[in-house]
Order: structure tokens, then sequence, then C-alpha cells
């Protein structure tokens, strides 16, 4: 949907929360508090993390609040949600007291294609990361790890059918901004974890001595 539709849209279909009904915004600041925040311990399993030390888990996808704000937010274009569906993962790193210890990571958001970029028109966990960056002031690239094959949705595919999607699908552009950092890698969802431990995979592999993984929600 082009930026054009989507104003359209807004125009004669106003914003209103997901859950009471309020006119403005798709969710209220009342609404939003209403979307639990998981606690960190114990660690948070995925089905593929051989190359990940931790995944941080921020919230629940079973929340219905918190799957359609992720929904509009990746598949209906809404990017103006990036910075609230952020604050939930800030409010995790909060509560679990883990800002310390991320003091020494740097951030890099999963990239996209730079086809699906054009069709989406922003890389969702992009706007995640800038909005993290602020909260913990820690150094954001964007640059290094790169997506080198355009690929299917992984959300349409069986896990072994995932595996081969994403295998090799990432490249590292400048390793001597990899070697010897700790990195936090963000997405807004992960599944079985299969591109976050490719993505990992590559990073390590270049250089880096830690990788965490740190998503909205786990579906």
């Amino acid at each position: 949907m082009s930026k054009f539709l989507i104003f359209l849209k807004s125009l004669f279909f106003p914003k209103e929360c997901l859950d009471c009904g309020m006119l403005g915004e798709f969710i209220c600041s009342d609404c939003l508090k209403k979307i639990p925040i998981r606690p960190s311990k114990p660690p948070e399993k995925i089905r593929y993390q051989d190359y990940l030390d931790q995944v941080h888990v921020a919230s629940f996808y079973a929340n219905q609040i918190l799957a359609k704000l992720i929904d509009l937010y990746k598949f209906h274009y809404q990017e103006n949600l990036g910075t609230i569906l952020s604050q939930i993962a800030i409010d995790y790193l909060k509560k679990n007291q883990l800002t310390a210890t991320l003091a020494d990571f740097i951030l890099i958001p999963l990239p996209l294609h730079r086809r699906r970029y054009l069709e989406r028109g922003f890389n969702q966990s992009q706007i995640i990361a800038q909005n993290i960056k602020q909260y913990l002031n820690a150094p954001l690239i964007d640059d290094s790890l790169i997506r080198t094959k355009y690929t299917k949705h992984q959300t349409k595919l069986n896990m072994n059918k995932r595996l081969k999607n994403i295998s090799g699908v990432f490249s590292i552009t400048n390793k001597q901004k990899i070697i010897g950092k700790k990195i936090l890698l963000i997405d807004d969802v992960v599944t079985t974890g299969a591109s976050l431990n490719e993505a990992a995979k590559i990073l390590r592999q270049n250089g880096a001595i830690k990788v965490i993984g740190l998503v909205l929600a786990k579906n």
C-alpha cells in the first residue's frame, strides 16, 4: 500500500485504539500499559539458538493487542507505530535492570533486503533499534550486516523450509566494525529463531565475541 493510500485511509477511517476504541491512535497510553512485560528469568528458549548467547523477549505474542500492533506495523505499513512498540522493549530493559548489562554492546537491527525495504518503505527493526539506542546511549551499526538475498516471508514456511530460506542470506560489509564487539541483535518477532541465528552466525564468523537477541515477542 502506498503512503498516499495510507493517507486516504486515515482520512476516511480515523485511527482508534485497538482495545478501548478511543479515537486518535491505534493504541492509547492507558491500553499500552495493559501489554505485559516479560521477566528475563528464566531465559526464553528458541529452537535455533546455536550462535546466540541469549534471546530477550520483551512481551507475549499471545497478547492480542500486541499481535495486532505488530501486524499493522509490518504488513500495513504503519511506520509511526515503531516508536510505540519500541517502548515495550525499553520497558522490558528497565523492568529487568538490563541497562548496565548492555552498556558495552553495540546495536544491530536485523536488515531487510533492498527489495523488501522498497516494498515496505522502512525497516521495522531499524526503527526499534534507533529508539533503543537513544535509551541505552549505545552505538548503532546498520551498514555492516546486510541481507544479500531476497527471500519469502518466514511466517509462511514450515521449519525445514525456514532454514533453507534463510541460509546464507546475510553478509558483512565492514568486518572491522564487528571484530571484538558484543552485539545486541534487534528484531520485531522471533518464531523458531532461524533468522536471528543465521545473522548471529555471520557476525561470529566475522569476529563478534557475543551476540544477544532482543525482540518484542515470540510467536
